[in-house]
């Protein structure tokens, strides 16, 4: 039995001398690691496949923009980048905004194509901007009246339309005279610290239809009536809503508007702006946070101040339902809300929360 183990030892001990001696003489073929300089074949990695048309690294691309082809995809860092991606014939597509972009030329940004779906949006987690820098023209600026031919569906997503210093006329962002647009506003895109000399410091609608989704920011943005003497004319100092022929439609779905003042106007927050006749301008709430708006009159204290959070004049169609919070909003009359509305349909609300900063409650 001794003798036995003995051979087994001896055996042993031959291998692993003869181990040693293999790692010693060639140690990189031994552990199968290939020598210093050699070629190595890769093994391929499979691509992260990514929808159509869209880049793989396009991680911020939102859940609702949709797939497109290659050729229906922009991927924009110029202004003149943007501008060609806005007027593009493909059918629907999508515009990818890498970085901030200061628009340089006056005139207002295309979006061309009749019956077109475009989704611009932001490759960041934080929006990007579109700001006028120091040119006083629109963002946007939507006039295609009311046929076939001037339906757009247009889809904004975590960009920001700011900077407009002084606009001459309505609509410091965006101006919207066409029946069959609908602009979507959704989460993280804003429109922001906008000027217009006449109505809606950041949106003026006089036809067509504006949907502000729960995420959308309507902040920091004025109007102003070009005479010291002051009206309505120079209100919604956020939004303006104005009657007439066709339809003008604003619709609020947990949006907010907040820190936007009309100056010598009413509706600081959102001016419905009616006539007394044509189409009704219509404001439909299913859920808002209208904060720390202002309406002031003009120096004489003549004109203008009325509403803080929401003004209308009347020949409107106003529904607040859902939830929605109205705060530190401020005019000299109707801090929250003021309502000229006795020879039309009043105004149907609910579960509304209001806490006036200033003027008299609604």
């Amino acid at each position: 039995m001794q003798q036995l183990r003995g051979k087994n030892l001896k055996r042993v001990l031959c291998l692993l001398l003869a181990f040693v001696m293999v790692l010693t003489l060639f140690p990189a073929a031994a552990l199968g690691v290939a020598e210093e300089g050699a070629d190595v074949a890769a093994t391929p990695v499979a691509a992260e496949e990514g929808p159509i048309g869209i880049e793989p690294l396009s991680v911020h691309r939102p859940a609702g923009v949709p797939d497109v082809a290659p050729a229906a995809y922009h991927v924009v860092t110029t202004e003149a980048q943007l501008r060609t991606a806005l007027g593009a014939a493909q059918n629907p597509r999508v515009i990818r905004l890498d970085n901030d972009i200061t628009l340089a030329t006056a005139a207002a940004l295309p979006l061309t194509g009749s019956g077109h779906v475009v989704h611009i949006y932001s490759n960041s987690p934080e929006s990007f901007s579109i700001n006028r820098g120091t040119s006083t023209s629109r963002h946007f600026s939507l006039a295609f009246g009311d046929n076939a031919a001037g339906t757009r569906t247009f889809h904004i997503w975590n960009v920001a339309l700011t900077r407009n210093p002084g606009m001459t006329t309505d609509g410091g962002g965006i101006f919207l005279n066409a029946a069959r647009v609908h602009i979507h506003m959704h989460a993280g895109s804003e429109i922001s610290n906008n000027r217009a000399a006449g109505r809606g410091g950041g949106i003026n609608i006089d036809a067509g239809t504006v949907t502000l989704n729960a995420g959308a920011l309507i902040d920091n943005n004025q109007s102003n009536h070009a005479s010291a003497s002051g009206s309505s004319s120079g209100g919604g100092g956020g939004v303006s809503i104005n009657s007439g022929s066709p339809a003008s439609t604003l619709n609020v779905n947990g949006a907010t508007i907040s820190n936007n003042i009309a100056l010598r106007g009413h509706g600081g927050g959102i001016q419905v702006a009616a006539g007394t006749s044509g189409a009704r301008a219509v404001l439909n709430i299913n859920s808002i946070y209208l904060l720390n708006n202002e309406a002031r009159l003009n120096a004489a204290g003549t004109a203008g101040g009325n509403g803080g959070g929401i003004h209308s004049n009347g020949h409107s169609t106003i529904t607040i339902a859902g939830v929605s919070t109205i705060e530190g909003n401020r005019a000299n009359n109707g801090g929250a809300m003021r309502i000229f509305s006795a020879s039309y349909p009043p105004v149907s609300a609910k579960s509304l929360k209001s806490t006036p900063a200033g003027g008299s409650a609604p």
